[in-house]
């Protein structure tokens, strides 16, 4: 039986479930959710008037959330008729007007883009809510963005100053500056070099300005013009519009957090209604990105195996640590501002750094004065970095504080098109920062009554610090040999910084706090704790397990009676190996083998190949770990500036990360060729699915099924015309039109592999809870390729459930060949996959270190 309440608009079905009720208020939780839902709307809508505020009171209101849809709509609608009008050049159709259209053909610049760069300079200054703004400063706005845009394309005249500008809008974009900002910056270049930024007088950025607003105003009806047409405001079109889409869109704003009743079920027949109670929250599908084009192919789908899963997932009741929240709201706001502590992991410091003083010297020596300035100019570049750092943690503790007192709480699930489960609520969850997954224990104690089931306790402990690489046995005795330091960060964490320097500080913290209780209690105790454990290389594992790679299977610990594997270590000295051998034409290497290449360098690097990285994400990666050492060691250890385009004959930087790139070849050889197949699989489907006569591309996906019934779906469709970059205004995907109807072969290849296999690590996420649960194991925190459990359950739960559950789906299920028996029927040039190896799949039952 259902009743139908009526709460603020909205309307909730509230099942006949009897909820505890809050002794001091009388509520039942049923009704707290209702509340904590209804305050969920309003903070939503009040967010998103700040949006808006925000970025109009800058005089950016294109880049709120409305300006950003109102700016790609109009652009599409002003395309064509400032195309006309620029043709009239040809057709000598405007008149006086082929002054102004000559103006805008010399600027080189595409219609789309002046269309796009109007609509922005028009939203910012016809506000909705400001007063009438005189004619002449709405067209001088207008000619002089687009102007401005201009004299940057015109001055990257050559090799020099095009890489300038490119790394200057990188900058600007990676940093958000404001355009004012941008324009200043580039105007100060422009004057070193004696080139005027000037190319239009005041009079002609006015013509132009006039004739792109009146296009605007003619074609769209968003302005009108007041006081006998010397001033423009907003019509009541545009603010109709504006009223009904911030209506519609105040659910993107919506910040989900958890809940305090278990979330509404996924069922075969309600895969479009989420966990939350109300229906303005709930109205998301259980595979994001999902609609009415999938309502048949997924509800066609058995999904018994993936709903039991999800299901067990988000009804885990977990509940706030209160000694751990307090913990990590002191070391944010205390313990981050002391020097000799700093940063904690990824908790940044409470306050800015602070600008240091102007040095002796500074306004006679030019050296000194260059040096200082570039000190100051990293100071603000790591405070802006930090700035959204600090939010979040800021808004982990309050959500936290918020939801301390209650008994449970919970977190609604849903799949990415691959099946990866991800929370909804944002900031506090099971799978966010290791201060914030420390804040969370599971609400259900459990009884540590074996040694067994104490070592586990142990092996978390030893793993947080960092000390992860040694064999199970070994990790347990660092603990017992380490009781002082564990005992005495518990008793006194605030003053005994040594827990703030290891590997994950607040997991690390969480354990002393456990191990006190233990040793206080004895056994048996109850436990409250989340035990991880984790995948080495999940992507590889995966990938040398569907190709009975024994060499790559020994490298990621497929293969038992072995020490623990380090395919990161592997790599790292293969490439010293590389390094060495090169000496001789590339004397370079001889630096970097004496600044020391580890695991650290190119973990990185391995860790993105089973997601087809490429060499330019392994450059990437590697500069990145080169950087963080040099933090550490400091930055004159090496003899050159890494951030220099060249160095003599090339860049330093690319000889590491060939070397690297190439001992990854040479580690990871079956993995590649898995993932090249996979690769030419999906550029010859697309090429076979763009013949079938439709236009709807989602019908000419290409599908495959997971060992447990999820259906993926892979589409990457070919789109033209689909991005716009400003040098004053960032970059934005703005579609042109809707795609061609036709699968992008080269996407459809690149993003195969990563799909691929993060579909069958989810497959496995998903079969070990389902398998767990036949054990009485109901509560789990999952991060993907890691798992936690009670410690009291870990035992059964890693032999009888992690194990077995992947050994069966490659012993069950050929997943390459399923994919050549499906697609070689339509592509009848398909290679077969990849020969397989001689690896012993069941190896995987007795590895001590295949998740550990």
């Amino acid at each position: 039986m259902l009743y139908l309440l009526v709460w603020h608009g909205l309307a909730i079905e509230k099942e006949t479930v009897v909820y505890m009720t809050d002794v001091d208020t009388g509520k039942t939780l049923y009704d707290a959710q209702l509340a904590i839902e209804q305050d969920m709307m309003l903070e939503a809508e009040s967010r998103q008037q700040k949006d808006y505020e925000s970025a109009d009171s800058r005089g950016e209101g294109s880049a709120s959330l409305v300006g950003r849809v109102y700016a790609k709509s109009i652009t599409k609608m002003l395309v064509d008729p400032i195309e006309r009008f620029m043709n009239s050049i040809q057709t000598k159709e405007y008149g006086r007007g082929l002054l102004v259209a000559k103006l805008l053909v010399e600027t080189e610049l595409e219609p789309k883009m002046i269309a796009w760069l109007a609509s922005k300079a028009i939203i910012n200054i016809v506000s909705l809510h400001k007063k009438p703004v005189k004619r002449t400063t709405l067209y001088r706005a207008v000619g002089e963005i687009v102007h401005d845009e201009w004299r940057v394309r015109r001055f990257q005249n050559n090799k020099y100053r095009m890489a300038l500008i490119k790394k200057l809008c990188k900058d600007f974009d990676k940093r958000s500056y404001p355009t004012h900002w941008r324009k200043r910056t580039i105007r100060n270049y422009f004057d070193a070099e004696l080139v005027s930024w000037e190319g239009w007088t005041v009079r002609q950025k006015i013509q132009v300005g006039r004739v792109l607003v009146d296009i605007f105003r003619d074609t769209t009806g968003y302005i009108d013009e007041v006081y006998d047409g010397q001033r423009f405001v907003p019509s009541d079109e545009l603010a109709e519009a504006a009223k009904k889409f911030m209506t519609q869109s105040s659910s993107y704003f919506v910040l989900y957090k958890p809940m305090v009743i278990p979330p509404r079920p996924w069922k075969q027949d309600n895969l479009f209604r989420g966990g939350y109670i109300s229906g303005k929250l709930n109205r998301y599908p259980l595979v994001k990105g999902s609609g009415r084009k999938d309502v048949d192919r997924l509800q066609a789908a058995d999904l018994s195996n993936v709903l039991k899963s999800m299901n067990t997932i988000q009804e885990t009741p977990l509940r706030v640590n209160g000694e751990m929240l307090d913990a990590v709201s002191y070391a944010y706001n205390v313990l981050t501002e002391l020097e000799q502590v700093g940063e904690i992991g990824k908790l940044p410091k409470c306050n800015p750094i602070s600008l240091p003083p102007l040095p002796d010297g500074f306004y006679e020596d030019q050296e000194v004065k260059l040096e200082h300035k570039k000190r100051v100019f990293l100071i603000h570049d790591k405070n802006r970095q930090d700035k959204s750092r600090r939010i979040s943690v800021l808004m982990t503790i309050g959500i936290a504080n918020q939801f301390r007192d209650y008994e449970a709480i919970y977190f609604p699930h849903n799949l990415d098109s691959r099946g990866r489960a991800y929370p909804l609520p944002a900031f506090l969850n099971p799978q966010g920062p290791d201060y914030s997954k420390s804040i969370l224990e599971f609400s259900k104690g459990k009884l540590i009554e074996t040694q067994e089931q104490l070592n586990w306790i142990a092996i978390a402990g030893a793993n947080a610090y960092g000390n992860d690489k040694v064999s199970l046995k070994e990790r347990i005795q660092w603990v017992y040999d380490n009781e002082e330091l564990i005992l005495a960060t518990a008793n006194n964490w605030k003053h005994d910084y040594r827990w703030t320097r290891v590997g994950e500080p607040f997991a690390f913290l969480r354990f002393c706090f456990e191990w006190l209780s233990y040793k206080r209690e004895g056994l048996p105790y109850i436990s409250h704790m989340p035990v991880h454990i984790d995948a080495t290389c999940s992507g590889l594992q995966h990938y040398a397990a569907m190709l009975r790679d024994e060499v790559g299977g020994r490298s990621v610990n497929l293969v038992p009676g072995l020490s623990r594997q380090d395919i990161y270590g592997d790599v790292a000295s293969k490439a010293i190996q590389i390094l060495y051998a090169g000496l001789e034409t590339n004397p370079v290497g001889k630096v970097w083998l004496d600044f020391g290449i580890d695991r650290k360098i190119t973990k990185r690097q391995v860790m993105v190949v089973p997601y087809a990285g490429k060499f330019s994400s392994c450059l990437t990666y590697t500069k990145e770990a080169v950087k963080e050492k040099l933090a550490v060691i400091g930055r004159d250890k090496l003899p050159f500036d890494i951030d220099a385009q060249e160095h003599g004959v090339t860049n330093p930087v690319v000889i590491l990360a060939q070397a690297i790139w190439q001992a990854i070849d040479e580690v990871v050889v079956k993995g590649k060729e898995a993932m090249q197949w996979l690769s030419k699989l999906g550029s010859a489907y697309a090429r076979y699915a763009n013949s079938i006569e439709t236009d709807n591309v989602f019908q000419k996906r290409m599908e495959w099924i997971t060992p447990d019934g999820f259906p993926v779906a892979h589409v990457r469709e070919d789109e033209t015309r689909n991005r716009l970059t400003s040098t004053f205004n960032g970059t934005t995907k703005l579609v042109i039109f809707e795609g061609n109807g036709k699968l992008n072969s080269r996407d459809m290849g690149l993003a195969i592999a990563p799909n691929f296999v993060h579909s069958l690590d989810a497959t496995h996420m998903r079969l070990t809870v389902s398998k767990a649960t036949e054990y009485g194991i109901t509560d789990f925190c999952t991060v993907h390729d890691s798992f936690a459990v009670h410690a009291a359950n870990m035992p059964t739960f890693v032999e009888l459930c992690v194990k077995p559950t992947f050994v069966a789906m490659y012993e069950e299920h050929d997943v390459l060949q399923e994919l050549y028996d499906l697609y070689s029927k339509v592509i009848p040039d398909l290679e077969p996959p990849p020969a397989k190896g001689s690896l012993d799949l069941r190896g995987v039952l007795k590895s001590e270190f295949f998740f550990s």
